[in-house]
């Protein structure tokens, strides 16, 4: 991932299916599902965890791959807080989101609604079945085509995506060739934490299509050896996911209170904290308010309580 050969195989797992995701016809069409080992290699440089038996061309993703959550109640609440959250705190309204790797489309039309925004969004098992509700979205079912369709993105958002690609340094390295760093484009990503799955034992996100496993350290390095800027960390959804928020390094962040619009230059700055894992961290010197000045980033339960971020909209 990092380039580094200092690997060390840490654990082995005997064959399993490729895609632990699809829908098969019959029981027959399962049974004879290509399978793929798993070896999972710790890279001493950047501690990243991957499988070093991964072949790209075992998995291909398609309308029949199916890995929405969005069936949960649990899940779906989740979404939506998440959802607000992005929008409120780095007031993208009217705005451009891109997801890529969409899914079936329920999280880019939620970011779409809370915000009156447009959605762009890109993953080939989109199926066309999701109600857009309404809103101005579209969904292209390929894969992320290059950094080029984003331009004049206010937001990107990429979730459980980067786990699954075989080369995580090139998608982040186009990523970052589509966004103008003047611009302040806030990238949000979100994984499963390698350091939950460690300390949980949280053996279910051990399948095939999972080619990298990654901790905060080995995100946050990803991330910047690719031109970014972190603005915040966390872990959500019962400690089990990661996520990083980082823009183009370029430009200064202005105090607080500067009124000016997050993602075009606006206060995007402090750490977040969640009441479900380690906690956030404050990152990159960014401008953080006194603890009495702190409003909650969404509702007590939602997993993002606790937020020391200026809020746009909310005296940020």
């Amino acid at each position: 991932m990092c380039g580094s050969d200092d690997l060390e195989v840490v654990a082995a797992v005997p064959p399993v299916p490729v895609l632990a995701n699809a829908f098969l016809e019959d029981a027959d069409a399962a049974r004879s599902v290509p399978r793929g080992e798993l070896s999972l290699a710790l890279c001493h440089r950047c501690t990243a965890l991957m499988n070093v038996a991964f072949d790209a061309r075992l998995v291909r993703y398609g309308g029949a791959y199916e890995n929405s959550l969005h069936f949960s109640a649990t899940f779906d609440r989740y979404a939506e807080d998440l959802a607000h959250r992005l929008v409120e705190r780095h007031d993208v309204r009217g705005g451009l989101v891109v997801e890529v790797g969409s899914g079936k489309g329920e999280f880019l039309v939620k970011l779409c609604e809370a915000g009156g925004n447009r959605g762009l969004g890109f993953d080939p098992s989109h199926d066309g079945a999701v109600d857009t509700r309404g809103q101005a979205v579209t969904f292209v079912p390929e894969l992320f085509p290059g950094g080029a369709v984003l331009a004049g993105a206010d937001l990107v958002c990429s979730r459980h995506v980067l786990e699954h690609v075989e080369q995580p340094s090139e998608l982040v390295a186009e990523l970052a060739s589509g966004l103008d760093p003047a611009r302040r484009t806030v990238v949000y990503v979100e994984v499963p934490d390698a350091g939950y799955m460690l300390r949980e034992g949280a053996v279910w996100d051990l399948v095939y299509e999972h080619r990298s496993y990654f901790a905060a350290p080995a995100l946050r390095r990803l991330f910047r050896r690719a031109g970014f800027e972190p603005a915040g960390e966390g872990t959500a959804f019962g400690g089990q996911y990661l996520f990083l928020e980082v823009v183009r390094v370029g430009g200064r962040w202005p105090s607080p209170g500067g009124g000016r619009r997050a993602g075009r230059g606006g206060p995007v700055g402090g750490d977040l904290r969640s009441p479900v894992g380690p906690g956030p961290r404050a990152l990159g010197g960014l401008p953080r308010r006194a603890a009495r000045d702190r409003p909650p980033c969404g509702p007590v339960g939602s997993g993002f309580e606790g937020c020391d971020l200026p809020q746009p909209g909310r005296g940020g």
